[in-house]
């Protein structure tokens, strides 16, 4: 009889599963394959979307804290929440940061308003924290394709081992972009 290793899976959703690789190791390649697709969409997400990131993050922070954020931008910063939080985590960038619901019961204890809504300050503190998330999950991306899995990337998607071998040429333009909220039009 094989010898049974059990592995504790955390799936996507946060939940974790026990996996007895000699009955269920399909498991373990189906999640994997499964994360790994959802990375890949991030990352191509990421390169291809930095600079509209970096000016969203850049024009909605210093505003008046008391006025409701509309919304589109509360997608906005929820989408750019859950792909740097993916992004981080694949790539071993311990997180941080508290979670968006968190935010959100704050927000209602300091405003009273619908627990739907978020203020202006509160986006502040959100994408604050994102920030360097943000900037170091960039890099490791581009760094990622280019070099890490430079041969994967090349077959898988030349496209974008190309795009990013033009973002690693400029990669220290690029940190000081992000580091000093320089807008790029």
């Amino acid at each position: 009889m094989a010898e049974s290793s059990e592995y504790v899976l955390v799936v996507l959703s946060g939940k974790s599963i026990s996996i007895n690789t000699v009955n269920n190791g399909f498991l373990l390649d189906y999640y994997a394959e499964k994360k790994f697709e959802k990375f890949k969409r991030y990352l191509i997400d990421i390169i291809i979307h930095w600079k509209e990131y970096q000016k969203f993050i850049v024009n909605n922070q210093n505003r008046d804290f008391f006025m409701e954020v509309e919304e589109e931008r509360q997608l906005f910063v929820r989408h750019l929440y859950e792909l740097c939080e993916f992004i981080s985590t694949t790539l071993n960038i311990k997180w941080n940061i508290k979670s968006l619901s968190s935010y959100y019961e704050n927000d209602y204890k300091s405003f009273k308003e619908g627990s739907h809504t978020m203020h202006e300050g509160t986006l502040d503190k959100i994408l604050t924290e994102i920030k360097p998330y943000f900037s170091n999950g960039l890099i490791s991306c581009i760094e990622l394709i280019v070099n890490a899995q430079k041969d994967y990337w090349q077959q898988e998607d030349l496209l974008l081992f190309e795009m990013c071998k033009g973002l690693e040429f400029n990669i220290n333009q690029i940190r000081v972009v992000l580091e000093k909220d320089i807008l790029d039009d």
